[in-house]
């Protein structure tokens, strides 16, 4: 089985040229050396960089046909657990105590407010006011 570790060197590199390219980019695109087109190509490439890097570190196929091993063992063993966690609880679980009966409770009288007395409508007085008026306004009597 190939070793997939990481090497530092590499990895260093990878950042140190992404960086490079978008700073390029960026500069170009700032000067008016090349348009937004080019300056996305460069971003594209400092970003297709990862993902080739991530293309050598998959798995190979006899290395995915472990993983798939393991995964169904482990699928063995949990399926194993569920089988066994319900006789656990069985032997240490406690009996339900019986329920009180339930009373029935009658709703509190509601509490009716007094009516509204009516009064009466008086017409407005018939001096027009403005808010710059500082005169006394007469008050009409009932």
């Amino acid at each position: 089985m190939p070793n997939n570790t990481n090497n530092p060197i590499t990895e260093a590199a990878l950042i140190i040229i992404s960086v490079a390219l978008i700073a390029a980019g960026t500069a170009l695109l700032i000067l008016g050396k090349i348009d937004f087109t080019g300056a996305t190509v460069l971003f594209g490439m400092a970003v297709a960089m990862f993902g080739v890097q991530g293309a050598f570190k998959a798995p190979s196929p006899s290395q995915q046909a472990q993983i798939g091993a393991q995964q169904q063992s482990l699928q063995g063993v949990i399926s194993q657990l569920m089988n066994v966690l319900p006789v656990l609880f069985q032997v240490h679980s406690h009996p339900v105590p019986p329920t009180p009966p339930l009373v029935a409770v009658q709703p509190a009288p509601v509490a009716v407010p007094p009516p509204v007395q009516q009064q009466a409508f008086t017409q407005p007085p018939s001096v027009a006011r403005s808010f710059g008026d500082t005169t006394n306004m007469p008050t009409v009597q009932p």
